[in-house]
C-alpha cells in the first residue's frame, strides 16, 4: 500500500472534523469565557477540556447519540482514545506512513494529552478498573518497565489517571528476562519441583506418626541404616527430578503419591525434602528481584503459597510504596512450542493516599 498524500492526510482529518462538529463547518467555542455553543445550549467545559473544545464537542455528540442521562465528563485522554478507535482507521493499518497519519490527529485534536499506562485502549464506553498490561509482545519492554517503575513512584501523577482501588495485571513472559531456553527450561522444572514438593511436605504432615518417626530415626541410626538412607535418598532425588522433567502437570497426584509412599518407608527423608523446598523456593525469590530490582525496597510477605491450578504466589510488601497494595507474582508454567514458558503475572492495586 502507498504512502498517503499530504492532501490524503488533510482529507482524513477533514472527514474526523465532520465527524467531531456533527457536519458544522466552524466549532462555536469562546476561549475566554470557555462556553462551547451546541445546537440546542451553550456548556460551560470543565477546566480539563478547555484546550480541548473538539473533543468536548465530540463528547457531546456522543451524550446525544447514547443518550446519557447525566453529564458526567471522561478524562480527556479517553475521548480523544474514543475517537481515534470510532474513526475507521483499519484499512490505513498497512501504511508505511501510518505513525504520521496519527501524529497528525494527536496535533490537531490532543496535543498535549498524555495517555497513562494501561490506558491506551480505553474508551468512553469502557468502564473498567483494571489494567492490564500484557509485555507477552512487547518489543519496547525495557521502555515499558522504565515506565511502571516511574509510575511506581509517582503516587500523585497516580491519583490522576486512576481511580482508588485500581487493579493492575502485568504479564511478563520470563524469556523477555532470560534469552537462554535451557535456563528457562530449569526455572520450569524448578518450579514444578517445588510445587510438588510442598505438596508432598502437606500430605506427609497430615500424618503426624511421619514427623515422629522422623525425630527418633535420627536418633537410632545404625551403620546399615545409614547404608540404606543413603540409597534412599539417591531414589528420592531421582523421583523429585523425573517430576522437574515432565512436561506435563496432568498426573499431578499420582506423582504426589507416589512420592509420599516411599517416604512413609523412609521418613528421615522429610529433612531432604525441607531443605530442597527452603533452596528452590530462594530461586523463586531471584526471579523475583528481577521484576523488582529497580523498584526498591520489595520484600516477600509471608510463606510461598502454591494452588490448586499448580502455579506459586509469592506476596509482596512495597515498603517504599505505601500506594501499591495487595501485590502479588504468581509463577505459572504454559506449554509454547512444545516447550515450557514461565509466565510471570503481577498484580498490584493503586490506594489513593489523597486525605
Amino acid at each position: 500500500m502507498d504512502d498517503l498524500s499530504s492532501n490524503e492526510l488533510d482529507q482524513l482529518i477533514a472527514e474526523l472534523w465532520t465527524k467531531i462538529t456533527g457536519g458544522e463547518e466552524k466549532l462555536l467555542y469562546n476561549y475566554e469565557t470557555h462556553e462551547l455553543k451546541t445546537r440546542n445550549k451553550i456548556i460551560k467545559l470543565p477546566k480539563e477540556f478547555w484546550d480541548y473544545p473538539e473533543l468536548a464537542s465530540y463528547y457531546l455528540s456522543m451524550q446525544e447519540y447514547f443518550g446519557f442521562s447525566k453529564l458526567e465528563w471522561p478524562k480527556p485522554y479517553v475521548l480523544y482514545n474514543t475517537l481515534i478507535k470510532d474513526f475507521p482507521l483499519t484499512k490505513y493499518k498497512g501504511l508505511p506512513n501510518i505513525n504520521a497519519l496519527y501524529d497528525s490527529f494527536k496535533n490537531r485534536f490532543g496535543r498535549n494529552i498524555v495517555i497513562p499506562l494501561g490506558f491506551e485502549n480505553r474508551a468512553v464506553y469502557h468502564n473498567v478498573n483494571n489494567i492490564k498490561i500484557d509485555l507477552t509482545t512487547n518489543k519496547e519492554f525495557e521502555q515499558t518497565v522504565k515506565k511502571i517503575y516511574n509510575m511506581f513512584n509517582s503516587p500523585k501523577q497516580m491519583e490522576l489517571f486512576y481511580d482508588n482501588q485500581t487493579k493492575f495485571i502485568i504479564l511478563i513472559p520470563y524469556s523477555v528476562l532470560c534469552k537462554e531456553q535451557s535456563t528457562i527450561q530449569q526455572a520450569c522444572d524448578n518450579i514444578k519441583i517445588f510445587w510438588f514438593s510442598r505438596k508432598i511436605m502437606e500430605k506427609l504432615k497430615e500424618d503426624k506418626n511421619i514427623i515422629q518417626n522422623n525425630a527418633s530415626e535420627k536418633k537410632t541410626h545404625t551403620g546399615s541404616s545409614t547404608k540404606t538412607t543413603s540409597s534412599s535418598r539417591i531414589n528420592f532425588m531421582e523421583m523429585i527430578n523425573n517430576i522437574g522433567k515432565s512436561h506435563s502437570f496432568n498426573d499431578g497426584e499420582t506423582s504426589i503419591n507416589v512420592v509420599v509412599n516411599y517416604m512413609q518407608q523412609f521418613p528421615e527423608l522429610m529433612e531432604e525434602l525441607s531443605l530442597l523446598v527452603d533452596r528452590l523456593g530462594g530461586n523463586l525469590k531471584s526471579i523475583k528481584n528481577k521484576i523488582v530490582s529497580n523498584i526498591g525496597k520489595v520484600h516477600m510477605e509471608k510463606d510461598l503459597y502454591c494452588s490448586e491450578d499448580r502455579s506459586v504466589i509469592m506476596y509482596l510488601n512495597f515498603f517504599n510504596f505505601p500506594h501499591i497494595i495487595d501485590a502479588v507474582i504468581y509463577y505459572e508454567i504454559v506449554s509454547k512450542g512444545g516447550h515450557d514458558e514461565l509466565m510471570l503475572t503481577l498484580k498490584f492495586v493503586f490506594q489513593s493516599q489523597a486525605q
